[in-house]
């Protein structure tokens, strides 16, 4: 009785493929992929990119006029080209992070 119960335990405390790749597909931009698997160090420097690309783009937006569309275009794309590569490589990278963080879950 006592292996099935800490069986059940860990089955729950496993990270699910398809839920991960369902984050990534809807909410992937916000690294909520990242917060279910408990990669803590990558999540916050990717939550910081998207922060400072919506700063830039805030501050830059009003002088849109001034700095002319093409200087405003390549900045947009300083700041969210890096984020949309990395959530691009996520794309890929996911089922080795969930099993990595499923192999941490097993060995500890």
């Amino acid at each position: 009785m006592e292996n099935a119960k800490q069986f059940l335990e860990l089955q729950s405390k496993l990270k699910s493929k398809g839920t991960a790749y369902m984050l990534w597909f809807f909410l992937g931009g916000f690294s909520a992929h990242r917060f279910y698997i408990g990669n803590n160090g990558e999540k916050q420097l990717s939550l910081g990119i998207i922060g400072i690309s919506c700063i830039i783009i805030t501050y830059i937006i009003p002088y849109e006029a001034v700095i002319g569309k093409l200087v405003f275009a390549g900045l947009t794309l300083l700041t969210i080209l890096p984020w949309a590569i990395w959530v691009f490589i996520d794309l890929f990278k996911i089922s080795s992070l969930v099993d990595s963080a499923n192999n941490e879950i097993i060995n500890f």
